[in-house]
């Protein structure tokens, strides 16, 4: 893998060679210099190149919201860039001043370039996401016979049969895999070692592709297939900060509304159980919607039983594996219903845990952050079984405990002991190992994780899941050679809500109900006056909803599930248990209102709502680009990056400015009709950024104007300028403006006229909008 990186290096340093011009050799430079940055970023998170997996886990905006755990390596890699660029830009100048014969040049990086593309090599991994991201669509029955299954050999959910056994717990334990029950960590799995040796163990779990991160984890072990899925949706920034900006995120299974293939939710449905997910965030990467669609009821940290103290992950797991004690007590009270619980744990997260001091009073304190989590986790499964025990629910309930992925990273100590041993996953069931069909000594994977539930459990049913109907030595070679078939299939299984055809709103008894062609969404409604803001992506498919109590509240109020304004909303207005109005449109009042017929029922054509999309996806394309007046409060979060006290900053022309202490307001004096400020090129976070100007004006017909550059080598316009007329007296100007013109470098004319202004502020922030 070192060798990779040196010769991609190497292949960008003569690449950079052949440019002649510096600028353009500059921006080539840092461009790629980015692609070796974000696969050495790769390689230290999940010690291989960047692929599938890294391509749906790492995403800007999970940076920002979760960066406070990484830290120390953003740093690292921060400096490594400039470094690189600098070593890169260096050494092409080196190379370029040498005689070298284009040829000989032509077929070094051609050489390179081949080395580069071997198996699971840098290019072929790329190519891979991209194979995987554009996969022809097939029906589900053809995906099946590609991958040579019969479809009449594969049962549909809705032919499933299923007789209930065992109740059911299923543990996934963030990474926390088989290496650290070995000899280098010693006694930090005291109770896990303990159950190890009592209970059955199936240590033998190599990592297979399509599986390695906490989404695609949970999606094998639901479904039995892996979670290649090429079915992102790039419009949604959830609550939870997970999808960037630039709408790009780890949100594959967002919006789904049913799936062909069988998972265990299809097996437990016909069987009769009460089955449950608990995860903190659950909303994360769509898997509340994954979950939802198989008929589980989801907890998190917003509707358990108990109350805590959430984190930026949702719950710690001390408070995770107590709401898992009050859900299982309300679940024993329905004796004649059998039950599975699932949870998935989040405290051992690399790079160092999430350190919850509160379990100090039951561990042992520990040197690395990380270790003490492990310890920590441990302890609360044994205390969690202790408790089934004492409820004497462990000889009717089948346990199951593995962890979701390896522990992301590589180089540290704790990695340098994993790797004393092969990097393996393992199963820990209570159940006897005659129940399944493998041997404890047999190679199992997450593909087989269904099979053994349902078997462990002594659940009968017909169902066969994905790998019940493939014959093959070698899983894992299996799924690498079919990975394109795989992503096809589940393509072809999964359906979103999808509300582009006709859109009905009506009330019925107690409930709202949104109907479009086969998709539904209910809502309950109350005597209050009540604002339902269904969210939409750009295509119109279901991602959230938001209820909120209507005290004269503009409807097109700040919406943080909607921070940007990417989506479409529908949103419906009731008082006293009836639909008052319903508005389809976006929060930038491109849309229809439309009032209900006898109180009860609104509806909205097809062609009004292919209008409203294609009027919104149009509009959209241009609204970044605009500088437009806003309200002084528009920036939920902002940072100072320019202020007139900081002369340097910028530059000043036909103009003196002078700070009166007496008035704390400064004094321009313009010595012509053009005098002007141009900003130096600012650093900014977020994509906008807020202008500031308050001042006191004594000048008849005097304007404010900014010129801006869509090119930073381009010339400053009448075009691309924005001017507003000043009254005699006080201003107050806020204008929101892109943040690549603040790249551009900003031009300020203070005014057409010359004269005296007197300036309270002039500044510019770097605004996050509400």
């Amino acid at each position: 893998m070192i060798a990779q990186i040196l010769i991609l290096y190497l292949l960008i340093i003569l690449i950079a060679s052949l440019i002649k011009h510096h600028n353009i050799k500059l921006v080539i430079v840092l461009i790629l210099t980015t692609v070796v940055v974000f696969e050495l970023i790769s390689l230290t998170l999940t010690d291989t190149f960047i692929d599938y997996r890294f391509y749906t886990h790492f995403k800007i905006e999970s940076i920002k919201d979760f960066g406070v755990l990484f830290i120390k390596e953003i740093i690292i890699f921060l400096i490594l860039y400039i470094v690189s660029v600098y070593f890169i830009m260096k050494a092409s100048d080196i190379l370029s001043k040498k005689k070298m014969n284009l040829l000989y040049k032509v077929a070094s990086a051609a050489l390179f370039i081949a080395v580069l593309w071997q198996d699971n090599g840098i290019i072929q991994n790329l190519f891979d996401i991209y194979r995987i991201t554009h996969v022809e669509k097939k029906t589900f029955n053809e995906s099946l016979k590609s991958l040579n299954i019969d479809p009449n050999a594969y049962i549909l959910p809705e032919n499933i049969k299923a007789v209930p056994g065992k109740n059911i717990i299923v543990i996934s334990v963030e990474s926390l895999e088989q290496g650290f029950f070995s000899k280098h960590f010693p006694n930090l799995l005291p109770h896990l070692h303990y159950y190890s040796d009592k209970w059955t163990f199936f240590q033998n779990m190599p990592v297979a592709p399509g599986s390695g991160w906490t989404a695609g984890s949970l999606y094998t072990h639901q479904v039995g297939v892996p979670a290649f899925v090429n079915m992102e949706d790039k419009s949604f920034k959830s609550k939870n900060g997970y999808i960037n900006e630039e709408g790009k995120g780890n949100n594959i299974f967002q919006g789904i509304r049913d799936n062909k293939l069988v998972g265990l939710g299809t097996i437990f449905q016909k069987a009769g159980y009460d089955y449950r997910y608990l995860m903190g965030n659950i909303e994360f990467a769509g898997v509340e919607d994954l979950l939802q669609s198989y008929g589980y009821q989801t907890i998190s940290q917003k509707n358990t039983i108990g109350k805590y103290k959430p984190i930026v992950m949702g719950l710690n797991d001390l408070d995770l594996f107590h709401e898992a004690k009050l859900q299982i007590d309300a679940l024993s009270q329905h004796k004649t219903k059998p039950f599975a619980l699932f949870m998935s744990t989040i405290n051992t997260h690399f790079p160092i845990g999430i350190y919850d001091e509160r379990m100090e009073q039951y561990v042992p304190k520990r040197d690395d952050p990380l270790e003490f989590s492990i310890a920590s986790v441990d302890y609360l499964i044994h205390d969690f079984i202790q408790y089934l025990q004492k409820k004497d629910l462990l000889k009717d309930t089948a346990i199951f405990i593995f962890p979701d992925h390896l522990l992301m990273g590589r180089g540290g100590d704790i990695h340098q002991r994993l790797n004393m041993q092969p990097r393996q996953l393992y199963l820990l069931t209570n159940v006897k190992p005659d129940k399944f069909k493998k041997q404890t000594t047999d190679s199992i994977y997450q593909v087989d994780i269904p099979r053994f539930i349902i078997d462990g459990a002594e659940i009968k049913t017909n169902a066969k899941f994905l790998f019940d109907l493939i014959d093959t030595n070698d899983t894992i070679q299996f799924i690498e050679d079919n990975n394109l078939k795989i992503t096809a299939l589940n393509a072809a299984a999964i359906e979103k809500k999808n509300f582009k055809d006709e859109i009905s709103i009506e009330l019925k008894g107690e409930y709202i109900y949104v109907r479009s062609g086969e998709n539904e969404i209910v809502s309950k409604v109350s005597d209050k006056s009540l604002l339902y803001d269904y969210m939409f992506s750009q295509d119109m498919v279901f991602l959230n909803e938001t209820i909120t109590l209507y005290k004269n509240r503009p409807i097109f109020q700040g919406n943080m599930d909607d921070d940007y304004y990417r989506l479409l909303h529908l949103i419906v207005k009731t008082k006293s248990q009836k639909i008052n109005m319903a508005y389809l449109g976006n929060r930038q009042h491109i849309g229809l209102v439309k009032f209900p017929q006898e109180e009860k029922k609104v509806v909205f054509k097809k062609e009004e709502v292919e209008n409203i999309v294609s009027s919104h996806k149009y509009v959209y394309q241009y609204r970044d680009s605009l500088i437009r007046k806003v309200d002084n409060n528009v920036c939920k979060e902002q940072k100072d990056i320019f202020v007139l006290e900081n002369e340097n900053l910028f530059n000043k022309y036909n103009l003196t400015i002078e700070y009166d202490q007496k008035s704390d307001r400064y004094k321009m004096t313009a010595l012509n009709n053009d005098p002007f400020i141009l900003i130096n090129t600012l650093n900014t976070r977020f994509n906008k950024v807020l202008l500031k100007y308050i001042v006191t004006n004594d000048i008849d017909h005097a304007s404010f104007q900014i010129f801006y550059k869509d090119d930073k080598n381009g010339s400053y316009t009448e075009d691309e300028s924005v001017s507003i007329k000043l009254k005699k007296g006080n201003n107050e100007i806020y204008l929101l403006i892109p943040s690549k013109y603040i790249e551009n470098k900003l031009r300020i004319d203070i005014s057409n006229r010359s004269g005296e202004y007197r300036v309270k502020e002039l500044s510019l922030v770097d605004c996050k909008t509400n």
